[in-house]
This record gives C-alpha cells, structure tokens and sequence, in this order.
C-alpha cells in the first residue's frame, strides 16, 4: 500500500511540492529527509487554484465525479464485507484515475483542492484496512499542508475525522461514461496504430509511410439493432443488485433467427446490463449523456501524445 498509492506532501517556504511516487520507490525513497539521491524518480506537479479554460474545467469536474464515485463503491464493498472489491476501488482504480487527471491537465497540473480532497478520501477509504500507516500519513502530512492550504483546523487524529455523505444524486454518471467512453477510444486507438505500423497480418508486412494524420469517426446515435435492445432493457425488471429478473436473453433468442446478429445482440445487452450496474437505467437512454465530439476534441492532445502524430481529425 505504501510504495503503490501514496502521495507524499512537504512544505517549505510557504509553498506545497507534490510528489507522486512510482510503484518502484521504496521507504528510502519517501524520506525527504535523507536527500532522496534517485531524483529522477520523482515526480514535482505545479498545482493550480481553478481552472484556465473550458477543457482543463472539463477534466476537474470528471476527476470530481470520479472521486464520489469512488467513495460511493468503496462504501457498498465495506458494507458487503468484499474487502478485495475495497482495495480494487480505493486503491488501484483510484489510483488510475489520479494518474490519468494529471496526464489529461498536461501542462496546466492538476487542481490543488482536488488534490488534497484525493488524498483525504484515500487515507480515510484505506484507514480500515491499513490503519498505522494512513494515520502516520493523515498526522504527518495531510493534515500540515490541508490546514496551510484551507487555513482551518483538521481533527487531529484520523478516527475524528469523517468523510463527507455522498448519495447517488451527488455523482455525475454522465461524466463518469464519458471518461470510460474516452478509455476505450484511447485503447482502441493505440491498438489500431501499432497494427497498422506491423505491416497488417503477419507474412504480408510492407514497407509503411510515416503516419501523420488519424481519422476518428463517431455516429450521434446508435444504431437501429442497439436501439431496439436498449429499449428492450429499459422494459425488464431488475433486483435491488441490478441483476436483470425478465429472461431478455430468451426473448432475443426467439426473435432473432441469425447466429451472427444474436451473438452481437446478446453481447450488447449483457455490456448495457454490466454499465447499469454502475449507472442506473440510464445506462439504457437511448442518448448519450455527453457530447462525444467535444470528449475527443477535448482529449486530442492525450491521443497526439500517446502514438506520436501531428494531426488528428
């Protein structure tokens, strides 16, 4: 827990440094007081106070989704006594999603406040289950710089402090599918360009041109095939866990007569059903909640930067 999820806080001369680890740094590492001789382990984030533009706005207010998100399920895993789904949440999906705001902010940084607010969610979600160490984090750290940042007194033990309520109408789904819509483009993307630097299937490799331009292409709305079983969805009824009662898989089996549209039905409406666990019913709108043109277009740079192209389109 300690080389993997902890973000260490120092203050000197009236200012607060960031420094996010690596998985690979050890306790030597964290002791600023040693001189830390691997430098070039650590990372030094400019943190800013609000936002500069309409996208650096945008990836503040989905890292802000995420974090409730992330209370939310970390509270229904401890309720459950799923103590591996608790680390999955609060741990490492957590930790993704810190990674992935500061690569997303580039060169702006990161949020002071939300980063403070991270932390403070991660201490207390991990506190159960790892309680010494979060409390030597929460004293040492966390708590000097919150109050030089906040200028307002913290509880000075771990226990007395308590993490805010957080309902389902607290949580922007809608920002949430839009970061997971984004993953999946950017994985895909990746995938297609290195397929496409190999040369295509094996045997069959050409000498490639430089690639400098990729092609995204997106549709406003589903096609008929998944409108109709999302509409279908949306009719069935579900147990308090979101398990589908109504057998729709039956229902597609007897109206569809080809194998190969079944076999896609069936796996978008077991997708659908997988996203409404998360969502609601509004996993089965037949709109989606964000603009994908602006989602792309806001992310443009990740995409230049992960495969090394000048435009995109």
């Amino acid at each position: 827990l300690y080389e993997m999820s902890c973000d260490c806080m120092m203050i000197m001369q009236n200012q607060i440094e960031f420094f996010f680890f690596q998985a690979e740094d050890g306790i030597r590492d964290f002791c600023l007081s040693r001189g830390l001789g691997d430098v070039y382990k650590r990372q030094i984030h400019t943190l800013r106070k609000d936002a500069q533009d309409e996208k650096i706005a945008y990836q503040d207010s989905v890292f802000q989704a995420l974090i409730n998100n992330t209370i939310h399920l970390t509270e229904q895993a401890y309720e459950r006594m799923r103590f591996r789904d608790v680390i999955k949440h609060s741990l490492f999906d957590f930790v993704t999603y810190r990674e992935d705001y500061k690569a997303f902010c580039g060169t702006a940084g990161p949020r002071l406040d939300l980063i403070l607010k991270y932390i403070e969610v991660q201490i207390l979600l991990l506190h159960p289950i790892a309680p010494h160490l979060t409390e030597y984090i929460y004293r040492e750290h966390f708590v000097p710089a919150s109050q030089k940042v906040h200028n307002k007194l913290w509880p000075k033990f771990i226990l007395q402090h308590r993490l805010q309520d957080v309902s389902i109408q607290d949580i922007d789904y809608g920002k949430i599918r839009a970061y997971d819509y984004f993953k999946k483009v950017q994985r895909n993307v990746i995938l297609a360009f290195e397929k496409q630097k190999a040369g295509g299937k094996k045997g069959k490799q050409t000498e490639q041109q430089p690639i400098s331009t990729c092609y995204l292409f997106y549709s406003p709305e589903y096609p008929d095939w998944q409108t109709a079983i999302l509409e279908k969805l949306s009719k069935c009824e579900f147990n308090e866990n979101f398990d589908c009662i109504t057998d729709w898989k039956a229902q597609i089996k007897e109206e569809t007569q080809q194998q190969d549209v079944m076999k896609k039905q069936l796996q978008f409406g077991a997708f659908a059903i997988s996203e409404a666990k998360t969502v609601g019913k509004e996993a089965f709108d037949v709109k989606l909640p964000f603009d994908e043109a602006k989602v792309l277009e806001y992310h443009q740079d990740i995409i230049k930067r992960d495969i090394n192209i000048e435009n995109i389109q």
